[in-house]
């Protein structure tokens, strides 16, 4: 007959295995899903510029950034924000190829590019450190906020681009 003790540890096991066993081995579905994540999202940028494909591969891409996205959990916030300043160079990035400026052809300016990147970085920390992420990510996607403001004020201010590549929906 068992004793007390030998039916708790016994339980113990039984629930710490149940709870703990099916974590540890979808660790690697977990990694795949991130992979997929990061691989999605070299897509999308490779199609933010214009002479790289059309609108409508850039917009498959992004369909299939968004649906790796939520296989991985990925935030939210950080994918939106991402996509939405890609979006935004692509759109520039349209404008300057239809342009008769050759040396500007299909150009994204600068201070976008540094955008897209900085969201892609933060969409990459979210996507590989997801607890520690959404513990920086008020501060990081506020700051990152600000700069989006800043470059779209700068921007349009030069002419360079128009309120309207700045609407996305």
């Amino acid at each position: 007959m068992a004793t007390g003790a030998e039916l708790l540890t016994t339980a113990a096991a039984a629930i710490l295995g149940t709870i703990v066993g099916p974590y540890l081995s979808s660790g690697r579905e977990r990694r795949a899903a991130r992979v997929a994540v990061i691989e999605a999202m070299g897509n999308v940028d490779t199609l933010r510029w214009a002479f790289a494909g059309d609108y409508e591969a850039f917009k498959r891409a992004v369909l299939g950034l968004e649906t790796a996205g939520l296989m991985a959990a990925t935030s939210r916030p950080a994918l939106d924000r991402y996509v939405y300043a890609a979006t935004v160079a692509r759109r520039v990035s349209q404008v300057h190829l239809e342009e008769d400026y050759p040396e500007y052809a299909g150009s994204i300016p600068s201070e976008l590019g540094d955008v897209v990147r900085d969201a892609g970085a933060l969409l990459t920390d979210h996507s590989w450190h997801p607890v520690r992420a959404r513990l920086a990510h008020p501060r990081r996607d506020r700051r990152l906020h600000m700069r989006l403001d800043a470059v779209k004020a700068e921007l349009a201010a030069s002419g360079r681009v128009t309120e309207y590549q700045w609407r996305v929906g």
